[in-house]
């Protein structure tokens, strides 16, 4: 959990830095568009046939949630008997209990889900990198 949130909180803030020095004026208005969004793909993420499609795999969080489900996965090794039981039964963890996307195994999908969350705080601390060098500081 604590990859998990080191490496969200990471790209979160990658990405919001480089939203504020890209658009200068308008970066808390792109910002709060890209929270509406990320918001939107959470509950995307919760619903079966938009998991297995990928929508949701555009969004920052829901790699961070990967790492936590592949971690699960790995450590207990009765968790596809509890994910059958949940859905079998009308409970409210039936959102969280599922396979590891995008692959079947947990450890792949944990290696592709952090690997995954590097590149896209990677790409963009250098587009912020490259906007700012273009700057004249006053």
């Amino acid at each position: 959990v604590l990859i998990a949130t080191f490496l969200t909180v990471l790209a979160y803030g990658a990405v919001f830095i480089t939203f504020g020095i890209v658009a200068g004026r308008y970066g808390v208005l792109v910002a709060l568009m890209f929270a509406v969004w990320e918001f939107f793909m959470m509950f995307l993420a919760m619903i079966g046939t938009t998991r297995d499609m990928g929508i949701a795999s555009l969004s920052i969080s829901f790699w961070g949630s990967e790492i936590i489900n592949s971690t699960a996965w790995l450590v207990w090794g009765d968790f596809a008997m509890m994910s059958g039981q949940s859905l079998a039964v009308d409970i409210a963890l039936w959102t969280v209990w599922y396979s590891p996307f995008p692959t079947t195994s947990p450890l792949l999908n944990l290696v592709i889900s952090i690997v995954v969350l590097l590149i896209i705080t990677g790409l963009f601390i250098m587009i912020g990198q490259s906007s700012f060098k273009n700057r004249e500081l006053n």
